[in-house]
């Protein structure tokens, strides 16, 4: 017998017999990832990892400089929301050193989040937006991006949404690989942080027929730099053209629908996760683009469609905006009314309901 070497016990058929019980186990193991992943047919190249742990969530963006708004406790219990997005934290000037809307210290509120996480109020700081600046953008490098998430990360949150809007941003690869890569960084730091991209809308072709988001660029650069997704958020406002016009609520569904076909293709999920995976927030009342209005009535065909599929979240701009205007109010849109006749917090009442 050669040294250190045991002799093997039983003979031939035990180990005939542990080989089979082997194949059997693997055999189980490779059926039961399959199921839980789908055929690998279906599965695309770009494929990135998702967030599979998933509750409904109903969040009503917050403008975090509106001048005498109430606190976010106080806007969670007036709105019936589980969850706020606070906008935006963007860059100032030409620095790439962020704060909320560009002006205000990014540490002002840090009291006031900190009250509301302790609430069980799922806080999430959004940064970007259609005018502010992109942090990604005006750092230039993914260290000095990270660097300034993390300002935000340390006002007790861990949920960061990127809203990144605007042909020449969205087109923007080097600013999209940056910020990517600063993001997967910090999710190797923070294995609890999540994240969401909020896109752009496509405007329909027909009342049932969208694109879904008008660029996936950011997206998929951030899902090729590994980081994981636990939503992509559809700004559904502002399309232009005719379906819109006629009927946003038609517009909306139809742009959801298309992105759920963009979610599965792009995170290689199957359709029920690609609708946990979606959030929808119109621009309730007067949008920007003149001869769009979300009504009430819109407010409940959306909310109705988002119970049905099963849609991760549901949030609106913005709370601030969720009252009747006054006589003194000429044009439209404005940051503290809807351009429509209603209740103080009637939009919040409708989409509540996605939460059952």
């Amino acid at each position: 017998m050669a040294r250190g070497r045991r002799r093997r016990q039983g003979g031939p058929g035990r180990w005939i017999a542990a080989a089979v019980a082997l194949i059997v186990v693997v055999a189980a193991a490779v059926t039961a990832v399959t199921l839980l992943r789908g055929n690998d047919d279906d599965q695309s190249d770009t494929a990135g990892p998702a967030n599979t742990t998933f509750k409904t969530e109903y969040a009503p963006y917050v403008y975090m400089t509106l001048a005498n708004r109430p606190t976010l406790t106080q806007i969670a219990a007036k709105t019936g929301a589980n969850a706020l997005h606070l906008a935006f934290a963007i860059t100032q000037g030409d620095s790439c050193s962020v704060a909320w809307d560009g002006t205000t210290a990014i540490d002002k509120y840090k009291a006031e989040i900190k009250e509301a996480v302790d609430k069980d109020i799922d806080v999430i700081v959004s940064t970007g937006g259609a005018n502010g600046g992109d942090v990604a953008q005006a750092c230039g490098d993914a260290e000095t991006t990270q660097a300034q998430l993390q300002k935000l990360v340390d006002l007790g949150v861990r949920y960061l949404d990127f809203d990144v809007e605007g042909d020449e941003r969205e087109a923007d690869a080097d600013a999209n690989s940056v910020r990517a890569e600063a993001i997967a960084a910090l999710q190797k730091k923070y294995s609890d942080l999540k994240v969401s991209f909020t896109l752009r809308a496509a405007s329909p072709t027909a009342a049932d027929q969208a694109d879904g988001a008008v660029s996936t660029a950011p997206w998929v650069a951030a899902v090729d730099a590994g980081v994981t997704i636990d939503r992509v958020n559809l700004m559904t406002m502002n399309f232009g053209g005719d379906v819109a016009a006629n009927d946003m609520a038609a517009a909306t569904t139809a742009a959801a629908n298309g992105l759920h076909q963009q979610v599965q293709t792009i995170q290689g999920v199957e359709s029920a996760e690609a609708w946990s995976m979606i959030g929808i927030t119109p621009m309730i009342g007067a949008n920007d683009t003149k001869g769009e209005t979300f009504s009430l009535d819109n407010a409940k065909t959306v909310t109705q469609f988002a119970t049905k599929n099963g849609i991760g979240m549901l949030g609106y701009w913005a709370a601030g905006r969720d009252t009747q205007c006054g006589a003194d109010v000429a044009t439209q849109p404005v940051a503290n009314c809807s351009g429509v006749d209603q209740d103080p917090y009637a939009f919040a009442s409708v989409f509540k309901a996605v939460l059952g």
